[in-house]
């Protein structure tokens, strides 16, 4: 057998190999704009820091299921955007019930500065774009409940949630989202 042959085997298994892996990988589609080499926030940190926790894992599958786009912005925001940590954008194809495909979860890596920081806001923004309610019901955007759902999900992921804590973020969202629509 020649060389040539035994290259192009080569390739063919080792290309088999990397497609196996990645579809037992959560397969999330995760861009950077403005990153630098040797970056703490990076995809490998934030896939594995997704892992440790149910709401994590829970929200690697919902990205993966509904096709979410991750963009991590590493540049410095500007005007109004220097205060946002994260923003939600709902995907194309709705339904009047749930997101069947498409949407972003775009997250000011400037503002977050660290991998959990980051990882809670994944989860925060992808439970906004799916519409990802508790029993996994739809949960209508642009509501007081949806909002206390995607904060208590985010703080899941570090701790278990007490009543009180429960009870301290739905005061916190009634006062800081007042123009939100009710809780319904």
């Amino acid at each position: 057998m020649s060389n040539l042959v035994k290259e192009e085997i080569w390739w063919r298994i080792h290309t088999i190999k990397f497609m196996l892996v990645q579809e037992r990988d959560y397969e999330i589609q995760i861009e950077t704009i403005g990153s630098k080499p040797g970056m703490e926030i990076n995809h490998g940190n934030l896939k594995r820091e997704l892992r440790k926790s149910e709401v994590g894992k829970d929200t690697l599958r919902l990205l993966k299921e509904y096709h979410v786009k991750v963009v991590l912005n590493y540049e410095r925001p500007i005007g109004l955007n220097r205060f946002v940590r994260g923003f939600a954008e709902e995907g194309n194809f709705r339904t009047l019930d749930k997101l069947l495909y498409g949407g972003r979860v775009t997250i000011n890596v400037w503002n977050t500065q660290s991998v959990k920081e980051t990882t809670k806001d994944i989860i925060h923004e992808t439970t906004h774009t799916i519409g990802h309610g508790p029993g996994g019901r739809f949960l209508a955007p642009s509501t007081i409940k949806s909002e206390v759902w995607a904060r208590l999900r985010a703080a899941a992921h570090i701790q278990p949630i007490t009543k009180a804590e429960i009870r301290k973020t739905i005061k916190w969202v009634k006062e800081r989202y007042w123009w939100l629509s009710d809780w319904r």
